[in-house]
């Protein structure tokens, strides 16, 4: 007796069963029916005309793993690319931030007074220098909460700064024998934004910080410019500080092209291009090496040293990161003088060490740590072409009540 054939509907659901699914024992699972009847109704369905010849377990193995490879592939070469892509955009954004860099600096030249001694210098006391950072720009200090010994906001800052420059000019021109200077050397040292790096800083700053940086860029711009009119020439070295980093945290790459500082730097280099009596020196990193005739300075922030406590204070760890410092400069045959830095908020020279105060001065961080009392005030010297720095004169950044009742010496017996 012959079987009964095979009604043309199942073969047909046979034929789109692995059509859809892609291969006999998935087809075989989705219907339902055992791997052997789905393959004798494909046989039939072929005799039928309905479908091409079922694939050997083999080679629909085979096939199957081609698939998967190309597909691995495929996922691969994509990977490859969007690594590609990044790369591209990273360097990219170095080329374009080098190229800025380069743009200020191709035409940057030290001026002759800083290399060598010549006719203009015979007779004078030297080059002065200016060492002005952490202002910390936008930043309160609440002056009830730290017993009344300092204030501090923009109205605060403007006064200071104003007071800054006066007084800087009025040293170097009428407390100086034979004040004729080949020029002046102005030294930002960072942190001239209060940034909102920690959170009490953004709840209490009294403005967003591109507020802030567009109001000290433009005293800025009028403070260099007073300094030109009055010593003719201006070169501005630049570092960033910490305080005006974009990043969360302090990172070692692009530590300079992702600060507040360096795009303050920017603009005043901008703003000057076509001055040529104003020079700028704007570090990429955290460093910056410049030279005074025979003296040698290398300028950083100085948030690099961590620590200190005790009697020594900030002397220990300062002096032992110089120390390190002075190790690298020597290994690599660029060895320096003095070392220049601020964030401290205490002025000190000591061993070929300067330290620069601030101006925004004692604050409620100080007050609670129980650092020492720091009146607001920056650095100021004179740097002399045989004898390096003969002159060391602080600038008080605002005026001092006068006590009627000093005389100008006293003494007590012992």
């Amino acid at each position: 007796m012959a079987p009964r054939p095979i009604p043309r509907p199942l073969l047909r659901a046979a034929v789109a069963a692995v059509a859809k699914h892609g291969s006999i024992l998935r087809a075989a699972r989705a219907l339902g029916w055992p791997e052997p009847t789905l393959r004798h109704r494909l046989e039939a369905a072929e005799r039928a005309g309905l479908a091409p010849p079922a694939p050997s377990p083999r080679g629909e193995i085979e096939a199957q793993r081609a698939r998967d490879a190309a597909k691995a592939e495929a996922k691969h070469q994509q990977e490859l690319r969007a690594e590609l892509e990044r790369e591209v955009a990273r360097l990219t954004r170095e080329r374009d931030a080098l190229a800025m860099v380069r743009g200020w600096s191709k035409d940057l030249k030290p001026p002759s007074w800083t290399i060598d001694e010549d006719r203009r210098t015979r007779g004078s006391p030297g080059v002065p220098t200016a060492f002005w950072s952490d202002w910390h720009w936008g930043e309160v200090v609440d002056p009830e909460q730290i017993g009344g010994v300092n204030r501090y906001d923009l109205a605060t800052a403007n006064a200071r700064a104003k007071h800054l420059v006066e007084s800087t000019v009025d040293l170097l021109t009428k407390h100086v024998v034979n004040p004729s200077y080949p020029g002046m050397c102005l030294v930002l040292g960072g942190d001239f934004l209060s940034g909102d790096i920690h959170e009490e800083l953004k709840k209490t700053n009294e403005v967003p910080v591109p507020r802030a940086l567009l109001d000290v860029q433009g005293v800025l711009i009028q403070a260099i410019e007073k300094l030109v009119e009055r010593f003719h020439r201006v070169s501005v070295y630049c570092v960033p500080g910490n305080h005006g980093r974009t990043t969360h945290k302090v990172e070692a790459k692009d530590f300079a092209y992702t600060n507040m500082d360096w795009l303050l730097y920017q603009e005043l280099a901008l703003h000057f291009k076509s001055e040529r009596a104003v020079q700028f020196a704007i570090s990429p990193g955290t460093d910056l090496q410049f030279r005074l005739f025979s003296t040698s300075y290398q300028l950083t922030h100085g948030n690099q040293f961590r620590g200190g406590s005790g009697i020594a204070g900030m002397l220990s760890p300062l002096l032992l990161g110089d120390h390190r410092k002075r190790k690298v400069a020597s290994a690599t045959r660029r060895p320096y003088d003095y070392l220049l830095l601020g964030h401290w908020h205490q002025w000190a020279m000591v061993r070929g060490l300067i330290v620069n105060g601030s101006l925004k001065g004692y604050d409620e961080y100080a007050a609670a740590s129980n650092f020492d009392f720091e009146p607001p005030r920056q650095g100021l010297w004179l740097t002399h072409p045989r004898h390096g720095i003969t002159i060391s004169m602080p600038v008080l950044c605002e005026r001092q009540a006068a006590d009627a009742q000093a005389t100008w010496t006293s003494w007590r017996a012992a």
